[in-house]
C-alpha cells in the first residue's frame, strides 16, 4: 500500500509548471490541486528545485518533455511518485522511447506513473492531480485505472450523469514504470476501492496482470475493457503507447479463467462498474420482470436469455398475489405487465416489486420503465424509497428505461437510492450477465497460476527424434514411426497395417496430397511411396505409421513475449483453422484446469458421446494438454509445440504428429 498512500493520501504535494495565466494547463492545475487538505508547493519550472522541494510524497510534472529528465534527477531522491503528464515519449518513436527510458533510470528510486497521461484522482480525499476540470462523484467503491487518458475523463461525465460513485481514477499514459498489474496488487488490499476496472491497450507484463487478476477476483470483481482486440486496434494502441499486447485470443481466454469481467467498449466498461457497486451479486440466474408495456418485456426477455438468464413461470400462489394489485386487464405472468395505468404507477411499481423481490421464487427484479413511467417523478420517487438499498431488499433491483435522454436526472433518486439504472434492453441484460458469470466464477473457484519452473532446462535443438524421445520422456504417448528416405526405405520398413504414409516435411500435406491412409497392404505402401517421392522428392523424407482411429484433436503451445507459455486444445486434423474451437490457458496447468479447458470447447458434446458415439478418455487427453505446457514451460527455446492430431480414444490419447520451433 506504500505505493497508494504516497499517490492518494500524501502529505506534500508539488506541482512543476503551475500558472497563474487563464486558459493554460498550468493555471487548471494549480486551481485543481488548490483544494487538496495536503501542503501544496507550486513552481513555474524545474529548473532549481530546493530544499522546500524535499520529502514531497507526490510530484506533478506538466512541463515540455527535453525537461523533464533534468527535474525527474532532481527529484529521485526528494519524492516518493512522481506523476508526468507531459507527452512526447514512448509513443512518438524511437528518439521518445530513449527520452521515457532516460527519465525512469533518473527517476530511481523514486516511481514514475505515465509519461504522457491524464493524471491521478482521489475522490474521497479531494486530490485532483489531473487535467480534468474536477471530479467524479466520491463515495463509492470504483477504482478506475485506464491507459488513455479517454476514459479517466469519461469518469466524471458518467459519474455525474448516472449518479455512480467512485473512489480513485488513475491514468497510466505510456506505463513506463508503474504497472497495472502492480496497481491491482496495491487495490487488492484498499477497502477504499470494491470494484476495480482497467482499460487498457497494451499489456507488456500480461503475464503479471493475469495472475495479479487471479489473486484479486475471489475477493472483489475485476472489469476489463482490453482495447485493440483487432489487427487494426492493436496497432492503433501500439501507436498510442508505444507497447506490444499480448495476442487478443490468448489474453481473452485467459482473463476468462483469471475470473475476470471482460467488456467490449467503455460504456460496458462504466456499466458493469455501476451493477457491482450499487448492487450485491446474483445468487442465481432466475429474472422477475415489471413492465408497463408488453413488447417492451419481450425485448427484455429475449435480452436476458441470451445472458443465459431465465424468466421462469411464477408459482400459482404468487401470480394470485400480484393478480389481486392489478387491474383487470393486466398480466400477472412473468414477465408482469401493469398497462399503462399511469394513474397508479405510483402505487403498482413499488408494490409489485417487493412482493417478486420477497417472493424467494427470484433472484433479482429488473423494473421496465418506458416513457411516460420513466419520466414521472412520482413513480421513480416511490420505487427508490421502498426499493432502494437502504431498505435491504431481499434481492438486486434493476431498472431498465426506454425513453429519451431527458428523464436521467428524474432518475437520479433512484441510482442515490443504489438501484442502477440502464438505457434499453440489451445493456440492462448485459449489465445483469456479468454480474451472473462472476458470481459463478466465484462459486467455482479461482485459483492463483501454477509458478513457472526453475531454473529452466538447457537449450536444446530439437529434430523430430529428439522431440519424440523428449514427449515420452514427459509421459505423452506416440504413435510408432519410421522415418524412410528413400524406396528402398520403405521396402525393408516393419509396418503394421493398415497404415499411412505421408510427406514428413510439408507443413500443409492435406494439401499437397501428402497423405495416403487406409493402406492394407506392402505393395499399396510402396506403390503410394513411389508416388510421394515423385511429388515432393525425398529429401524430407517419408514418415510411415500404423492408422489409428479416433477423435483426431489439437494440443500445443507456444511462448508468448508477454503471457510466457501458453498451452491450447481444439478440435484438430485438418480442419483446426477452419473450425477454429480452440482454447487456450496459461501454462503450466492443473489437471483440473486441463479438464475444464476441454470442456469449454464448442465442440465438447462430440467427445463426450454425443449422440451416440464413444465419450474420449477425458483424463488422458486432459494429462496430455498438463505434460505439453509443462513441456514448454521447461524449455524456454521451444517458441511452438504442435501435436495435430493427437488421437483420443475411450481409453487413450497418442500423438500421431509433433513438432517444435525454436526462436
Amino acid at each position: 500500500m506504500r505505493l497508494l498512500t504516497a499517490l492518494f493520501t500524501p502529505r506534500r504535494v508539488l506541482l512543476v509548471g503551475a500558472s497563474r495565466r487563464p486558459g493554460t494547463l498550468g493555471r487548471l492545475l494549480t486551481e485543481n490541486l488548490g483544494v487538496f487538505p495536503g501542503e501544496l508547493i507550486c513552481k513555474s519550472s524545474g529548473d532549481v528545485l530546493g530544499e522546500d522541494c524535499r520529502d514531497v510524497d507526490l510530484a506533478v510534472l506538466a512541463v515540455p518533455s527535453r525537461v523533464i529528465p533534468s527535474i525527474v534527477d532532481q527529484l529521485a531522491c526528494k519524492a516518493k511518485v512522481i506523476v508526468v503528464l507531459s507527452a512526447g515519449f514512448a509513443e512518438t518513436g524511437a528518439a521518445g522511447r530513449d527520452l521515457q527510458a532516460e527519465v525512469i533510470a533518473a527517476a530511481r528510486p523514486a516511481r514514475v506513473i505515465g509519461p504522457n497521461c491524464f493524471g491521478v484522482q482521489d475522490c474521497n480525499a479531494l486530490l485532483n492531480a489531473s487535467i480534468a476540470a474536477g471530479l467524479p462523484l466520491a463515495g463509492g467503491g470504483i477504482a478506475l485505472v485506464s491507459q488513455a487518458g479517454t476514459y479517466a475523463m469519461a469518469a466524471r461525465a458518467y459519474s455525474h450523469d448516472d449518479r455512480v460513485r467512485f473512489s480513485k481514477v488513475i491514468a497510466l499514459g505510456n506505463a513506463s514504470d508503474v504497472s497495472a498489474a502492480e496497481l491491482m496488487a496495491e487495490l487488492r488490499t484498499d477497502p477504499a476501492s470494491t470494484t476495480l476496472c482497467f482499460a487498457v491497450e497494451s499489456l507488456p507484463d500480461a503475464r503479471a496482470f493475469i495472475e495479479q487478476v487471479r489473486l484479486t477476483t475471489p475477493r472483489k470483481p475485476v472489469v476489463v475493457y482490453k482495447a485493440g482486440q483487432t489487427d487494426a486496434g492493436a496497432r492503433s494502441a501500439a501507436s498510442h503507447t508505444g507497447a506490444v499486447a499480448a495476442p487478443s485470443s490468448m489474453l481473452r481466454d485467459a482473463l476468462a479463467q483469471a475470473g475476470a469481467v471482460q467488456v467490449s467498449s467503455g460504456e460496458e466498461l462504466f456499466d458493469a462498474a455501476q451493477v457491482f457497486d450499487m448492487q450485491r451479486p446474483l445468487a442465481g440466474p432466475r429474472i422477475g420482470v415489471v413492465s408497463n408495456s408488453g413488447g417492451a418485456a419481450v425485448e427484455m426477455v429475449d435480452a436476458l436469455a441470451q445472458q443465459g438468464l431465465s424468466v421462469p413461470v411464477l408459482s400459482d400462489p404468487l401470480r394470485d398475489r400480484i393478480a389481486a394489485q392489478l387491474p383487470g386487464f393486466a398480466s400477472a405472468r412473468n414477465p408482469v405487465d401493469i398497462t399503462p395505468v399511469w394513474s397508479q404507477y405510483s402505487q403498482l411499481y413499488p408494490e409489485i416489486v417487493e412482493i417478486l423481490a420477497e417472493s424467494g421464487e427470484l433472484d433479482a427484479v429488473v423494473v421496465l420503465l418506458t416513457h411516460r413511467a420513466a419520466g414521472d417523478e412520482e413513480t421513480v420517487q416511490a420505487i427508490a424509497s421502498r426499493c432502494g438499498m437502504s431498505k435491504r431488499p431481499t434481492v438486486p433491483i434493476y431498472v431498465c428505461t426506454i425513453a429519451g435522454r431527458a428523464v436521467r436526472a428524474t432518475l437520479h433518486p433512484l441510482q442515490d437510492a443504489g438501484i442502477p439504472c440502464f438505457d434499453g434492453p440489451t445493456r440492462t441484460a448485459r449489465a445483469l450477465g456479468h454480474v451472473y458469470r462472476y458470481t459463478q466464477a466465484r462459486a467455482r473457484g479461482i485459483t492463483p497460476l501454477q509458478p513457472l519452473p526453475d531454473p529452466p532446462h538447457p537449450r536444446l535443438s530439437i529434430d523430430r527424434n529428439e522431440l519424440a524421445q523428449l514427449l515420452t520422456r514427459f509421459g505423452i504417448s506416440i504413435t510408432p514411426s519410421r522415418l524412410c528416405r528413400s524406396l528402398h526405405e520403405v521396402e525393408q520398413a516393419d509396418v503394421q497395417f493398415p497404415a499411412v504414409i505421408k510427406i514428413a516435411a510439408a507443413e500443409h500435406r492435406t494439401e499437397l496430397d501428402g497423405v495416403r491412409l487406409n493402406i492394407k497392404s506392402q505393395q499399396e505402401l510402396i506403390a503410394h511411396a513411389a508416388d510421394l517421392i515423385t511429388r515432393a522428392g525425398s529429401d524430407g523424407g517419408l514418415l510411415v505409421q500404423p492408422q489409428l482411429t479416433g477423435v483426431e484433436i489439437m494440443v500445443g503451445a507456444v511462448r508468448d513475449s508477454s503471457l510466457g507459455p501458453v498451452v491450447m486444445v481444439g478440435l484438430g486434423g485438418i480442419w483446426v483453422e477452419i473450425l477454429n474451437d480452440i482454447a487456450f490457458a496459461l501454462a503450466p496447468i492443473r489437471h483440473d484446469d486441463a479438464i475444464a479447458l476441454i470442456s469449454g470447447l464448442a465442440g465438447y458434446p462430440i467427445l463426450s458421446g454425443a449422440r451416440g458415439t464413444f465419450p474420449i478418455n477425458l483424463d488422458r487427453l486432459a494429462s496430455v494438454v498438463v505434460q505439453v505446457g509443462q513441456l514448454c514451460a521447461e524449455y524456454p527455446d521451444i517458441s511452438t509445440l504442435t501435436l495435430n492430431p493427437v488421437i483420443v480414444t475411450g481409453t487413450d490419447a497418442v500423438a500421431v504428429d509433433w513438432k517444435s520451433t525454436s526462436p
